[in-house]
């Protein structure tokens, strides 16, 4: 994971501590910071997308796979952000019904259970 310190100017390799796996590779995902981590969610790999939900630690640098949320469908190319205590998904190409969707999702943190808003 490579940084950048406004402080100092200057980009750094922060060293990934030991975890069990790694979030598969994507484009057209989005990340969200929220408290100390930066949430990774949707996406795809030119062959399929994701609807799952991964956390990186900025300070412990450890990535996990949030099993207890997931995104309510395979999504890409969606927008997202953080509102209080909330991430807020909207539209995107939604994999399954092979075509852009306007919906609009909101996942509060700390509960499991995304609120379709449409």
């Amino acid at each position: 994971m490579n940084s950048f310190s406004t402080d100092t100017n200057t980009w750094s390799v922060d060293t990934l501590k030991s975890c069990d796996v790694l979030p598969p590779g994507r484009s057209r995902a989005r990340g969200v910071l929220c408290q100390n981590k930066i949430m990774i969610m949707g996406g795809w790999d030119r062959q399929e997308y994701f609807d799952d939900w991964w956390e990186y630690d900025l300070v412990q640098h450890v990535w996990r796979r949030n099993k207890d949320f997931k995104m309510p469908c395979k999504l890409g190319q969606f927008s997202a952000c953080r509102y209080k205590n909330q991430i807020v998904i909207f539209a995107g190409f939604q994999a399954d019904e092979g075509k852009p969707c306007s919906l609009l999702w909101t996942q509060e943190m700390g509960h499991p259970i995304y609120r379709n808003s449409a």
